[in-house]
């Protein structure tokens, strides 16, 4: 019986598909990934699943794994079981295009930072592009982004000027070789010898950096953004707006009306987001009564990512007349009689 099972820890039947042993993951990532559970031990348990997936979702690994259980993998660390799995469209489907691998949560890459965006109304319904300041390092001048002052480079040392590292690990089926990248030197095999005094060797300054961010069509508030290879998730606030109230990708709008409108029928205007008109004329239908829906089919909200857009309602509201005339409350008692 191997320690790990791997199958119980995805909660999938030995005999599972791979599609299914997909989805199992795919759903335990979106409960445990440390973007999105800031609990305690939700990293660990992500590293659980995560590993139970490299080894399932592989058709060799699993089947290694089926047969001498995880005492297979006992030469492998956590980053040489991830290796050769692709993680990147599960989480593309999770968090969006140009996310984070596997390797940048666990394995020294950056995480992603967070940053807030406030946007219009409007321009949550039809997009827009924003300009974003975001402090960065950026390419130092000095030394043309090389560290040097001199532009000269000495051998590494620790990999003799090859750029990588070899080792050997002995497993379950024999000895392998791993080749890695020399961090002494970041592969290049050389090193600098003379600093630069501006970015103290890194060919790096702290500056600021402008990107342009398309703003799609149809976002909601609260909905974030991946900005590439930038890491950063944009969360984006929309402002309220004074006339329409979204609920998915329909609006509501109130309009007021008379009791004579009501009664025998009218034509009325009510807004609209629309880029070429603000308004739309509709008919009231004799009879009306408040609290009635009427609706605008596709003056909705765009559907994010996709065709088509939502309705627009509006809600008729019946209003009482105040500080009536003297000819409108005797009319007004006509139709009181009438109604006996």
């Amino acid at each position: 019986m191997p320690s790990k099972d791997y199958y119980k820890t995805l909660g999938v039947s030995n005999n599972a598909s791979k599609e299914e042993i997909k989805k199992a993951y795919k759903q335990l990532a979106k409960q445990y990934h440390p973007d999105l559970n800031k609990e305690k031990g939700s990293e660990e348990k992500f590293k659980e699943i995560s590993e139970a997936y490299a080894v399932l979702g592989d058709d060799q690994k699993r089947a290694q794994y089926d047969q001498f259980g995880d005492s297979a993998f006992s030469g492998f660390s956590q980053e040489d079981l991830f290796r050769g799995t692709n993680f990147n469209d599960i989480f593309d489907e999770i968090f969006g295009r140009g996310g984070s691998s596997i390797f940048d949560v666990f394995f020294g890459g950056e995480r992603y930072k967070e940053i807030e965006i406030t946007i219009d109304f409007e321009e949550a319904v039809f997009g827009a592009e924003k300009t974003i300041k975001l402090k960065r390092k950026v390419n130092c001048e000095s030394c043309n982004s090389t560290g040097s002052s001199d532009g000269k480079h000495g051998k590494c040392q620790k990999c003799n000027g090859t750029g990588e590292l070899r080792q050997t690990r002995k497993t379950f089926f024999g000895t392998f070789a791993y080749i890695s990248t020399c961090k002494e030197c970041s592969g290049t095999g050389g090193v600098i010898t003379n600093p630069c005094k501006k970015c103290d060797g890194n060919g790096l300054i702290n500056g600021v950096k402008e990107i342009k961010v398309k703003i799609p069509a149809g976002i909601d508030n609260g909905q974030k953004l991946r900005l590439g290879d930038e890491k950063i998730y944009l969360l984006i606030n929309v402002r309220t707006s004074k006339i329409f109230t979204r609920e998915g990708n329909d609006l509501y709008v109130e309009k007021n009306i008379t009791f004579s409108q009501a009664a025998l029928g009218y034509k009325i205007k009510v807004p609209v987001l629309e880029k070429t008109k603000k308004e739309v004329e509709i008919k009231i239908e004799p009879g009306v009564q408040s609290n009635a829906m009427l609706r605008l089919k596709g003056y909705g909200i765009p559907y994010l990512d996709s065709y088509g857009r939502g309705d627009q309602f509006v809600k008729i509201n019946i209003t009482s007349p105040k500080n009536l005339s003297k000819r409108e409350k005797e009319l007004f008692e006509e139709l009181a009689k009438l109604g006996e």
